[in-house]
């Protein structure tokens, strides 16, 4: 299995070029590139890349600044799902020809750099869980609808593999939420 990774990991490197540095880049190329269902999938492919990206970011960075047990825990295995999600994204796009960007688009940026801004608060636990809840559960509902709606068979079986993780996700933030919610003080919540 690890090697398997390995391998694709190598195939990625290679492929690079399949990356745009800017959010609005991407969608540029992607536009220029492509028509109909392919040019749909791609912009599809690129919002997944960028909420995704953005949960896992907010993840890791939580993950390290983190005051709560708990959050440490759930940022830790939210990172790693995402993670994979990412991996199989850009295999994905590889395959296709199509490009993610790099970075975030400006708002998903913002709500990044706002996390980070929360580090060392006494909220920061909570606005990391109600942040990434947010956009897992955008992400749940765009991968549902193109699972189920999608013109391109890849794009399709991406969306239905990598729901499991969006689900599962969630289920851990609500859960870590809740718990967080529990050990918080009433005046500070």
């Amino acid at each position: 299995m690890n090697s398997t990774k390995l391998v694709f990991g190598l195939i990625i490197v290679l492929f690079a070029s399949c990356k745009s540095n800017s959010y609005y880049g991407a969608i540029t190329y992607n536009e220029d590139k492509f028509t109909g269902t392919k040019e749909e999938m791609a912009n599809y492919l690129v919002e997944v890349q960028n909420k995704t990206q953005f949960i896992k970011n907010a993840s890791v960075f939580a993950g390290k600044d983190s005051k709560l047990r708990t959050t440490y825990l759930v940022a830790n295995d939210v990172a790693s799902l995402m993670g994979d999600v990412l991996f199989d994204l850009s295999i994905v796009s590889t395959k296709s020809g199509m490009k993610l960007p790099r970075a975030l688009d400006s708002d998903a940026d913002r709500d990044y750099q706002f996390i980070e801004k929360q580090a060392g608060t006494d909220k920061f636990d909570l606005y990391y869980i109600n942040e990434s809840l947010r956009y897992l559960t955008d992400l749940e509902k765009m991968m549902k609808a193109y699972a189920s709606d999608g013109k391109e068979e890849q794009g399709r079986s991406f969306s239905s593999k990598h729901l499991t993780e969006v689900n599962t996700s969630i289920t851990k933030l609500e859960k870590a939420r809740d718990e967080v919610n529990a050990s918080t003080p009433a005046s500070s919540k």
